[in-house]
């Protein structure tokens, strides 16, 4: 779910109402209200999700054309996990099924094991039937789900573009910062692409003129790196992203000269140039060796 925030003096409303378009607001009751720009009509404790699900994977922005479950939600898709504005427009990146991915990951990567039908069922009692671990089909069995996303939302009008997402062009991110940085956006995280069944750590750059989107850089090159730094327990989920003393700043996970897998800090002035334009200023080896690159600890 996304809301505008209007920060403005306002007569007292009750909490929850609608305004003349039906669109669901809230007042704070502070001087703040908020309006709801995902699905603006759907209430409270409702599906939602920035996109609509359409099957196989598939999603679309509301009202467009072709949109087979317009306004019906992809439950998957209301976690913003990145967000950066340019003028009326607000850029959002997604973290799909966020406690269900989670769950997963418990389930092996992160040393835990459990029986998932028991602990789908635990749950499904605990949230009284509303938990969601992924789409399913109407037979009741697992549907593909939609992965991470990138949309931006005008925050006046509610008009919503889809600029990233595996059905659309192949790209699946989750990403979990994001910064403005010379009149460009960066965005980073893990990102799947072509298919690709796992994320490889890496910064895009948008151009908000025209939305136009290329990787800058990637900290692992191939899924055998990938499948590698898993088996050792390695996070891919890179969130560290900055602009300092007139750089960017970002951090990521690599290798070094030995080719063990190290997470690093970088520095770019002009990142538009790509992977060549990052000088390393540290890595885990020059910052006491801290294990946050591992899933264990944290993340990079």
């Amino acid at each position: 779910m996304v809301a505008a925030l209007a920060a403005i003096l306002v007569s007292p409303l009750p909490a929850h109402a609608e305004d003349a378009s039906g669109a669901v607001t809230y007042n704070a009751g502070n001087g703040y209200s908020f309006e709801k720009l995902s699905h603006p009509t759907v209430g409270t404790s409702q599906p939602d999700g920035i996109v609509d699900y359409q099957g196989n994977g598939a999603v679309a922005v509301p009202g467009a054309d072709g949109n087979t479950a317009n306004n019906e939600g992809d439950r998957g898709q209301s976690y913003t996990w990145a967000a950066a504005s340019y003028g009326d427009w607000l850029y959002v990146g997604t973290c799909y099924a966020a406690m269900g991915n989670t769950l997963t990951l418990m389930n092996g990567t992160l040393g835990d094991s459990f029986d998932a039908e028991t602990m789908r069922l635990t749950l499904e009692a605990m949230f009284n039937g509303t938990f969601f671990y992924g789409q399913q089909k109407e037979d009741g069995t697992a549907d593909k789900d939609s992965g991470g996303i990138l949309v931006k939302i005008n925050t006046k009008t509610g008009e919503t573009k889809l600029l990233l997402s595996d059905s659309l062009n192949g790209v699946a991110p989750l990403f979990r910062n994001a910064v403005s940085y010379k009149g460009k956006l960066y965005f980073c995280g893990s990102v799947r692409t072509n298919g690709g069944k796992s994320g490889l750590p890496a910064v895009y750059e948008i151009d908000p003129k025209t939305d136009e989107f290329k990787v800058v850089y990637k900290g692992l090159s191939s899924m055998q790196d990938y499948g590698a730094a898993y088996k050792q327990g390695i996070s891919t989920g890179i969130r560290g992203m900055c602009v300092h003393d007139g750089q960017l700043v970002i951090s990521n996970v690599g290798k070094d000269a030995a080719g063990n897998f190290v997470s690093t800090i970088l520095t770019s002035s002009d990142p538009s140039k790509g992977q060549d334009s990052f000088t390393e200023i540290a890595n885990s080896g020059t910052l006491f060796n801290y294990r946050l690159i591992f899933n264990l600890n944290a993340t990079a």
